[in-house]
């Protein structure tokens, strides 16, 4: 993924004040139950162009308990618009979900068919 589509990803789930002005009823706050779908929806809403490779559910599940950890959870989604802390922990969640991204893992060797060995005595 793009530096640029990443970042206007990322721009999308942050700033959640233009999520929240996308449409839609309510403003939930963080540790609400709606805190997810609502990040969903409204993404996709204010983001048209988002890569099929990005699960936002995956993303704004990702977001939310560590908003909550961060102290931000009775915010509403409006009250996150400006939170850099909010637009970090976004920023995390995408790398941490997108494909290709994340924890590396160990590159598997292809295995070689082993020579039974000859015994000698």
């Amino acid at each position: 993924m793009s530096i640029r589509r990443a970042t206007a990803v990322v721009a999308g789930l942050a700033c959640c004040g233009a999520l929240g002005a996308c449409g839609g009823s309510g403003n939930p706050t963080v540790n609400s139950g709606d805190f997810v779908s609502a990040c969903v929806s409204k993404t996709q809403q204010q983001n048209k162009n988002i890569p099929p490779s990005i699960n936002l559910s995956s993303v704004c599940q990702c977001m939310q308990p560590k908003l909550e950890a961060a102290g931000l959870g009775t915010k509403t989604i409006t009250d996150l618009n400006t939170n850099s802390q909010a637009e970090s922990i976004a920023a995390q969640c995408l790398a941490s979900t997108a494909p290709g991204q994340g924890t590396p893992s160990t590159p598997s060797t292809p295995s070689t068919p082993s020579t039974p060995q000859q015994t000698t005595t």
